[in-house]
């Protein structure tokens, strides 16, 4: 790994299908150059399980001299020195997603997804906004140089927040 490498910090890696997502992408560039992936979660089992995928993604893919991955529960000690910072928090995990849907429809309320707009998005915005407020004073604090990129639904209210704070 060269010294001159970059950092990405992505928050709430549990998320096996978006990390997975996000490191076969950056894995597979052309022009890769030196990473330092920093994963955080607060639920260590879902942490581990993605980390472990990125660690056999970058194995397989014949990068680890090039890609280094860590692992971590608490975001402040990983954030400092970070360049770029992505957030992909669900707060309450599926168990809470599922339950937005089975409240409201006991009320007659059909929501398509229910992440972003309507009852659902409305529940997930209240557990979700404060948490990433508090990530954004985090990075304010202690990465304030880094680019900060918000993949949580529901996006548009939850940007809105960080930004009004």
């Amino acid at each position: 790994m060269t010294t001159d490498s970059r950092v990405l910090v992505l928050i709430g890696a549990g998320s096996a299908v978006f990390t997975r997502g996000l490191l076969a992408d950056l894995i597979s560039a052309d022009d890769l150059g030196g990473w330092e992936i920093r994963l955080v979660d607060v639920n260590a089992d879902a942490l581990n399980v993605a980390a472990d995928l990125a660690d056999a993604m970058v194995a397989a893919r014949g990068v680890g001299n090039k890609i280094r991955v860590t692992r971590s529960t608490d975001r402040r000690a990983v954030l400092t020195g970070a360049d770029f910072i992505v957030t992909c928090v669900g707060v309450g995990g599926r168990p809470a997603w599922q339950l937005d849907h089975e409240v409201v429809q006991r009320h007659g309320i059909y929501q398509p997804v229910g992440d972003s707009i309507m009852p659902g998005g409305i529940s997930r915005l209240l557990r979700t906004t404060p948490v990433l407020v508090e990530i954004a004073r985090d990075i304010a604090e202690l990465a304030p140089g880094a680019f900060f990129f918000n993949y949580s639904n529901p996006m548009t209210a939850n940007v809105q927040a960080i930004h009004q704070e």
